[in-house]
This record gives structure tokens, sequence and C-alpha cells, in this order.
């Protein structure tokens, strides 16, 4: 009897640890899935950010060769009314 109160015993304490290993590790993967999914969603936050960065220093690039241009249209119009009164 006592025997097979050794085995029920030991596979009782198998069963236990193998419910409380399965639990963990799902708990884990759970987790690390939700990780992932986070940081691939900063990823692309980071990616379409940079890309409208570079889009406004392109437009600011622009914007400042019109200024530079708009300044010397008014320059030189300047001078002309100058030289002409």
């Amino acid at each position: 009897m006592e025997f097979w109160m050794a085995v029920v015993t030991i596979v009782t304490i198998g069963c236990v640890t193998g419910i409380i290993t399965t639990a963990i590790d799902k708990l884990a993967s759970n987790k690390r899935r939700r990780l992932e999914h986070e940081l691939k969603a900063e990823r692309k936050h980071t990616a379409l950010t940079q890309r409208r960065v570079a889009e406004l220093e392109e437009d600011n690039q622009r914007l400042r060769q019109q200024l530079e241009w708009h300044t010397r249209l008014l320059t030189a119009q300047g001078d002309e009314r100058s030289r002409l009164s």
C-alpha cells in the first residue's frame, strides 16, 4: 500500500508542477507578445515621425529659399526706387 501511495504522491506532485509551469509559461508568453506588439507600434510611430520631420525640413528649406528670393526682389525694387527718385 505504501508503494501505491508513493506513486500517487509523485504523480500528483508532477501534475501540479506541470500545471504551474504551464500557467507561468502562458503568462510570460502573453506578456512577451504584448510587449512585442507595443514595440512594433512604437517603431511604426517613430518611422512616421521621422518621415514627417524630413518633410518639414524640406518645407522649411523651400520657405527659406523663397524668403531669400523675396528679400533680393524687395532690395532690388528699393534700389530701383531710390535710383529713380
